[in-house]
């Protein structure tokens, strides 16, 4: 899910911090890519098999073709990308990845129906709502990555934290996904369309986390706490706050912990088991793997 609403409110309340870039920006560079974005983007993209990213025996192989060809655009244009793979979700993430399970069961009853009612185009739609990135998924684009020669971390839990590691450490400029948690894990840029073919509704952002928290008048440990108030996959949040309320007692109060006990709790509906310092600590302080800090260099392609 990442974080609820945060694109759209940073383009409002902090749109100096979001420019639009082209791939040339990053020659050169090294940028961490959160791998389970492009595996997930080519597998909803081939829904319909008659693409025919197929291999001999009917697999869908999709997603090693977007691997494949993501990766050769960004070494064309004289990038380095470092791909990380999610490790073990924590387990503050059960309960959000719970309520996804029981939603993709959902779909799949309104799957059948849209079969069985030979409804094609909501066959389509509904399929892609039902993907879920599998290990062989994974495993076959590990394989690919060390053939090519590109570096891979396994990260231990979320690869969004360990991509914001890499940058934090200075062994890549930036994260490459879509998922806006990477800014709460501290990465200092975020790149969101990145190495899309040149589209203008595709169009490459980059997000500055210094200019939004500038631009926000808070500092990062205030940014964390709003992302947290916003909604995130670590716990649940204050009923009826919305993006920009939330904004509005970070500012006044400048942490959860005051918020909470100042709020009109008649209006705002805390949640019983708000365990919203964990969920602070995660982002802050995520477990992530030294790997990253000691990255092999690239390699000539097998």
């Amino acid at each position: 899910m990442g974080i609820k609403g945060l694109s759209k409110f940073i383009s409002k309340k902090a749109p100096s911090a979001v420019k639009e870039v082209e791939i040339g920006t990053y020659f050169g560079r090294v940028i961490a890519i959160d791998a389970s974005v492009i595996i997930y983007q080519f597998l909803t993209s081939a829904r319909d098999h008659s693409t025919g990213l197929l291999n001999s025996i009917g697999e869908d192989t999709s997603h090693l073709s977007g691997v494949l060809y993501r990766s050769l655009r960004m070494l064309e244009n004289g990038i380095k990308p470092i791909f990380v793979f999610d490790g073990k979700p924590p387990k503050e993430k059960e309960e959000e990845l719970k309520k996804r399970a029981d939603n993709r069961e959902k779909v799949k009853v309104e799957l059948d129906k849209a079969m069985s009612n030979g409804d094609t185009k909501l066959v389509e739609s509904l399929s892609k709502r039902i993907v879920k990135i599998s290990d062989s998924h994974i495993d076959s684009c590990k394989k690919l990555l060390d053939l090519m020669g590109i570096p891979f971390i396994n990260a231990i839990n979320d690869a969004e934290a360990q991509c914001a590691l890499l940058v934090k450490s200075g062994h890549a400029f930036a994260v490459a996904t879509e998922d806006m948690d990477a800014l709460a894990f501290g990465a200092k840029y975020l790149i969101r369309k990145f190495s899309h073919p040149k589209d203008k509704s595709n169009q490459m952002k980059q997000y500055d986390l210094e200019e939004i928290c500038n631009k926000l008048n808070i500092d990062n440990d205030q940014f964390v706490d709003l992302c947290i108030l916003m909604g995130c996959d670590f716990c649940d949040t204050i009923k009826g706050l919305g993006p920009f309320n939330a904004y509005k007692y970070i500012q006044k109060y400048k942490s959860i912990d005051s918020i909470i006990t100042n709020i009109d709790s008649k209006k705002f509906i805390i949640p019983d088991h708000f365990d919203f310092k964990n969920a602070r600590n995660l982002f802050i302080n995520p477990s992530n793997s030294m790997e990253s800090l000691k990255i092999a260099v690239f390699y000539k392609p097998h």
